[in-house]
């Protein structure tokens, strides 16, 4: 009975892992974000602010970067332009993928940091006193990793 007794607590604990995995595998983490109310608009935009953070050091007081529209395998470059600051803001257009390819010096080679995100809204219902809008991917990471 006592084999029996194992056998039924480990299956339980098995079905209980499995259960939270499953939960969490298809949790959507923007759930657990809190809504700043002073970033949510009220009215959908049509447009975002997007900072593009990098690396500015003694090697690299400035950065080339060059900002596609969509994958940048695909070359559909919108401009180049330099960040001489850690982030660099621009405006872009809702509902768009963007990629950035930042250049940078290191020692005598080049490194290209390439990342991209898409820029969207969302709709939030509950956090503020009235219906409005959050934008998400509004931040594109093309900083050195250390």
């Amino acid at each position: 009975m006592n084999g029996y007794n194992n056998y039924t607590m480990r299956t339980k604990y098995l079905l209980i892992a499995f259960c939270l995995a499953l939960l969490t595998s298809s949790c959507d983490l923007e759930l657990l974000e809190s809504t700043d109310c002073s970033d949510c608009y009220i009215e959908k935009p049509a447009d975002s602010y997007v900072d593009i953070k990098v690396t500015i050091n003694n090697e690299n007081p400035y950065v080339p970067i060059e900002l596609y529209l969509g994958d940048f395998e695909k070359e559909n470059l919108i401009y180049r332009d330099t960040a001489t600051s850690a982030t660099y803001t621009t405006m872009l257009e809702m509902n768009n993928s963007y990629s950035v390819v930042a250049k940078y010096q290191s020692k005598s080679r080049i490194i290209y940091v390439v990342s991209g995100e898409k820029l969207r809204t969302k709709k939030d219902y509950d956090s503020c006193e009235e219906v409005c809008y959050t934008i998400k991917g509004d931040v594109i990471d093309v900083r050195l990793k250390e």
